[in-house]
């Protein structure tokens, strides 16, 4: 079950390209784009080395909701959950309406084993995209949680 969450996590992040192509902001104009090997260093799942350059990079972008985000799945992904959750909130403070991020989010709490905050979570996707990817998504791996 876990597989299935965290491989349905890594593609919506990616299926639209720019990890914020979903209509928010992606943080201030000033930072520089998240670097193709970066990124693609989450697309095949090396979370750990991802992680590591990714936090140099936040510290260099620190306006960067894309570095932020991408930090917090990696940091997700390798157990990380409290880290996540702080890189999450960062990510959110700069873009608070990205659907990628927002998705993430739920699928923290998920993995902190707190249906209530995830739920809610799903409720703020539903208010942003009532039918979108992210938030079937959600709604699926929530249920897929409270049957396991």
């Amino acid at each position: 079950m876990k597989k299935l969450i965290s491989l349905s996590v890594i593609l919506l992040f990616f299926t639209a390209g720019n990890v914020f192509a979903d209509g928010g902001a992606g943080g201030s104009g000033d930072a520089k784009p998240v670097p193709d090997h970066l990124i693609h260093l989450i697309k095949t799942e090396k979370y750990a080395a991802a992680r590591n350059k990714l936090k140099h990079f936040v510290r260099r972008e620190s306006s960067s909701a894309e570095g932020w985000g991408l930090l917090a799945v990696s940091q997700l992904k390798t157990g990380q959950l409290k880290k996540s959750l702080k890189s999450h909130k960062k990510a959110l403070a700069l873009d608070k309406n990205s659907l990628k991020v927002n998705r993430s989010l739920g699928e923290l709490y998920l993995a902190m084993n707190d249906q209530v905050k995830a739920n809610a979570q799903l409720d703020k996707l539903r208010k942003l995209c009532q039918d979108c990817e992210h938030t079937i998504s959600l709604a699926s791996d929530i249920q897929n949680h409270q049957n396991s």
